[in-house]
């Protein structure tokens, strides 16, 4: 085992030794000294994509993180929500179920997650530290347990923000575990309500109030100015509109809930309509914000403002050197995919390698309900042609006696540029258009591949052939 140690300075007085530890197993002493130092703030998905990406493009990885390894955003919400809908899909009617099992079978799968996110990192040579990362200035972040005991002072060659996004809930709406819920509270809800007033629309809105109606709670929806589904195309979306309605959701549109007030055994949802509803209980999505406050990013500034608004390029650098952000602290559009594909080009990047630039244009958006919705690229606009095809075209939906749509955009130059669909596996169906969109493959020479038949992977396809030549 070796040790190496630097000594940097950082302005008048500022010094910050670097030192690190190796074996013979991995790289060699003068590998690891010349392999850039890279931290990584906050563990969630995108947190772990940068990390995993500098770390194969040859960087000395740190990650930093309040929990273990995937995040606020796996633990709290995509994991256990994703297992909630799974069931629904398969379980309809089902209020009075004992659903013990179901959380037993979350806190399992995240069990078997995390073991997986600290074996493949630590086999990528990442170092993870438990703690709360701070700015002490561009060249050092000091690292805190939950206390405030510093644990450690580091020295990286860059850093990459993926701290994620906190919840934002005016005081009127906050949960309180008992009669108003948010998603980070279904881990651990084992009975549901006879009714539920779902508050906002948007991924989460919608999921879950799809979730609850297909468990045979009666679901009022309340929906304010934005709309259902703001960014997604608007006659897909209206399609799942319908559909979620014939499950039984009442939809309030557009009307905004200024408060909820709670008592022993029910919410009174009041609205800027003056007007009120019972439910027995409120799950409210409403939006969320960058997670930065805890990072000292003021000490960055050459003024200090106290108010520090990260801007990114295509590659995730700040407007601080050697400072890079990835995920929901940056992009107004919260996804993990999205937050994951900035990450990878940013660790890269950070490592010294060469990297595509991001385009956001190319990220598939998913709801997944069912029917489940998904869009990639620009269906709307000046000289764009679109053309709609229903899933009947392919066989596999006769065998499942299931219905759907894909919608296939090309622009005035004949090249696509973009699809949704709507139906079964919807964001597996339109992945090939992004292949497309990247400049892979031609709309025209794709039209003579023929996935596995039968398969739903067979309709976007099919919907290319019906594109006039």
């Amino acid at each position: 085992m070796h040790l190496w140690y630097g000594v940097l300075l950082y302005g008048a007085g500022k010094i910050c030794i670097r030192f690190s530890m190796t074996t013979s197993k991995r790289k060699t002493e003068s590998e690891v000294f010349m392999a850039k130092h890279i931290v990584v703030i906050g563990a969630g998905p995108a947190g772990m994509e940068a990390a995993r990406s500098a770390a194969r493009h040859g960087a000395r990885v740190t990650l930093i993180g309040t929990e273990e390894p995937g995040g606020r955003a796996t633990w709290h919400s995509l994991l256990p929500s994703k297992k909630w809908l799974m069931r629904a899909q398969t379980q309809t009617a089902a209020r009075d179920t004992d659903f013990s099992t179901l959380l037993q079978d979350i806190r399992q799968a995240k069990k078997s997650w995390a073991a997986h996110n600290v074996r493949e990192l630590g086999q990528l040579g990442v170092r993870i530290l438990t703690g709360r990362a701070k700015y002490m200035h561009a060249g050092r972040i000091d690292v805190f347990n939950e206390k405030h005991e510093k644990l450690e002072e580091l020295c990286p060659d860059a850093s990459i923000i993926s701290s994620g996004s906190v919840p934002v809930f005016p005081d009127p709406l906050k949960p309180d575990g008992r009669r108003v819920i948010a998603p980070r509270f279904m881990s651990s809800l084992n009975k549901l309500p006879a009714s539920m007033a779902v508050v906002g629309g948007g991924v989460s809105g919608t999921e879950f109030a799809y979730l609850f109606a297909s468990l045979g709670v009666r679901v009022d929806w309340f929906i304010d100015s934005f709309g259902l589904l703001p960014g997604f195309d608007t006659e897909i979306s209206s399609m799942l509109k319908t559909s979620l309605e014939s499950k039984g959701i009442t939809l309030h549109e557009p009307v905004s809930v200024k408060n909820i007030i709670r008592r022993e055994d029910r919410v009174i949802i009041q609205t800027d309509r003056e007007t009120e509803l019972t439910s027995e209980m409120a799950f409210v999505a409403i939006g969320r914000t960058a997670d930065v406050n805890h990072l000292g990013l003021s000490v960055l500034e050459k003024t200090p403002s106290g108010v520090v608004t990260l801007k990114t390029d295509a590659y995730g650098r700040t407007q601080f050197e050697s400072i890079y952000a990835v995920g929901d602290v940056v992009s107004p559009q919260k996804s993990a995919n999205r937050a994951m594909a900035q990450a990878y080009i940013a660790g890269a990047h950070a490592a010294g390698a060469q990297t595509v630039p991001f385009d956001d244009n190319k990220i598939i958006a998913a709801v997944y309900t069912d029917p489940a919705l998904a869009q990639v690229g620009t269906l709307k606009g000046r000289d764009i042609r679109t053309w709609l095809l229903p899933y009947s075209h392919a066989v596999m939906s006769h065998i499942c006696n299931s219905e759907g749509w894909v919608k296939i955009a090309l622009n005035g130059q004949g090249d696509l540029c973009g699809a949704a669909a709507l139906g079964p596996e919807a964001a597996e169906v339109i992945t090939p258009a992004i292949l497309i969109m990247q400049g892979a493959m031609s709309p025209e020479s794709c039209k003579a591949l023929f996935p596995a038949n039968p398969t739903y992977g067979e309709i976007f396809f099919e919907a290319l052939r019906h594109i006039p030549v």
